[in-house]
């Protein structure tokens, strides 16, 4: 990862810049649309996961084709009706925890989208904190800033269990096609 930090990071750089190209060429109505909290959360969560898994299959590329080349190998000269057995029991594997992982990545975008909503609304009131006080609406603009957190903090909490769900899951489908090869 210390070689591969330079490469890693230009990519991103380069995303980064595209995605900025690409918003800036949208249409003004796609801003009254869109909410500015949450184009910018997007944004921003977006890169991040995208960056996540660019240096994950940065890394990949480089370790696993060696990596399964020799167990491909291995599994060859041990027993061919073994390797066959597993070359068509891990694709069925992968979408069986493929389905697993789905509601989660909904889950996930559904947080996105209320973590945008409460971004939003910081800066709607920032923006316009002097009509608000004016009128005196700070407790209207309190209610709905925590009506808003208490559905983030929902949807956060339902990822977390989702996500600590999946993990074991996951782990138990693995071993049960381990055993299934064993």
């Amino acid at each position: 990862s210390y070689v591969m930090a330079p490469f890693e990071q230009i990519i991103m750089e380069k995303l980064r810049n595209r995605l900025f190209q690409h918003v800036t060429q949208l249409d003004l109505a796609f801003f009254t649309k869109s909410k500015k909290g949450s184009l910018i959360s997007t944004m921003v969560s977006d890169v991040q996961v995208v960056q996540e898994a660019v240096i994950s299959t940065l890394q990949a590329l480089i370790r696993e084709p060696i990596t399964a080349l020799v167990f491909l190998l291995t599994l060859l000269f041990i027993s061919w009706q073994l390797t066959l057995f597993t070359l068509i029991i891990l694709p069925l594997t992968g979408l069986v925890i493929n389905s697993i992982s789905g509601p989660l990545k909904r889950k996930t975008k559904e947080g996105q989208k209320v973590l945008g909503e409460l971004v939003s609304l910081m800066d709607e009131y920032i923006g316009a904190m002097n009509v608000v006080k004016g009128f005196q609406k700070e407790k209207y603009i309190q209610e709905k800033y925590e009506g808003k957190n208490a559905h983030y903090t929902q949807t956060q909490v339902s990822v977390r269990r989702s996500s600590e769900l999946a993990s074991p899951l996951t782990e138990i489908i693995s071993i049960l096609v381990v055993c299934a090869i064993i």
